[in-house]
């Protein structure tokens, strides 16, 4: 098992215990810091998706903290999964995403927005 952001799980589990901004920003804080693993579709055929639309038509990227909560949501397809600074990660979503959903299908997973991760950035430059 590969874990890409060790301190970001914790944090995500006490945001999903005590929902509010102070546990929202520190998983934020301590993201721009971590590393997250992503997946690109190795066929092109969307049968590995990178991204999903929403039913509210909004384009929502994915990204994981570790290589089981990525094998559990992909269930055996294909993938190329690639580890990336989740600064990164962060700064692509904010220009071209809606939506980031980390562990997507996990109990604590964690999705946040352009706007709260462009606050986040700019505290960390």
């Amino acid at each position: 098992m590969v874990t890409a952001a060790p301190d970001v799980q914790p944090a995500m589990d006490a945001y999903q215990a005590a929902q509010g901004d102070e546990t929202y920003d520190n998983v934020l804080r301590l993201l721009v810091k971590a590393d997250l693993l992503v997946v690109i579709d190795p066929d092109g055929d969307g049968n590995a998706p990178t991204h999903i639309r929403n039913g509210r038509g909004e384009r929502v990227a994915l990204a994981f903290t570790d290589s089981t909560r990525l094998v559990a949501f992909y269930e055996g397809r294909a993938v190329d999964v690639q580890q990336r600074p989740a600064a990164d990660v962060l700064a692509l979503v904010a220009k071209e995403y809606d939506v980031l959903i980390i562990d997507a299908q996990h109990p604590s997973s964690f999705a946040t927005t352009p706007e709260w991760i462009r606050g986040v950035l700019d505290e960390a430059q």
